[in-house]
């Protein structure tokens, strides 16, 4: 396992999430989780984006040595999302059926905002 700034130096991140870290994406995820998705004008575009730096932060916990208080925080924001979003069958990020696999471990990008599933799920067909 690697640490996270190394993880930051070999991928290809946001210049502040390079200064910042993981902190970044918790709070990325955070905002959105519990400020932006209640938004009206929240898109489906906003969404993808946010889904993929979900994407980002789970490759960080696994390939790097993460303090519990982190995967603590992250756990604790993956509930309030599970309860606003509803499961669908399609990957959001890849637009292409999961196996059972991909649906364990990437449990969040096969999930709608429930607030805006009529409207969004015509996107993944």
């Amino acid at each position: 396992m690697i640490t996270v700034e190394e993880y930051m130096e070999i991928n290809t991140v946001p210049l502040i999430a390079k200064k910042e870290g993981l902190v970044y994406y918790i709070k990325q995820w955070e905002l959105n989780v519990h400020k932006l998705f209640s938004w009206k004008k929240y898109t489906y575009d906003d969404y993808y984006a946010v889904i993929g730096k979900r994407d980002r932060m789970q490759d960080i916990c696994n390939k790097c040595l993460v303090y519990q208080d982190f995967l603590n925080q992250i756990r604790k924001i993956d509930f309030d999302f599970i309860k606003q979003t509803k499961e669908v069958d399609i990957d959001i990020l890849n637009k292409a059926a999961g196996s059972d696999l991909d649906k364990k471990e990437r449990w969040y990008a096969f999930r709608l905002l429930t607030s805006h599933y009529d409207d969004w799920i015509g996107y993944l067909k």
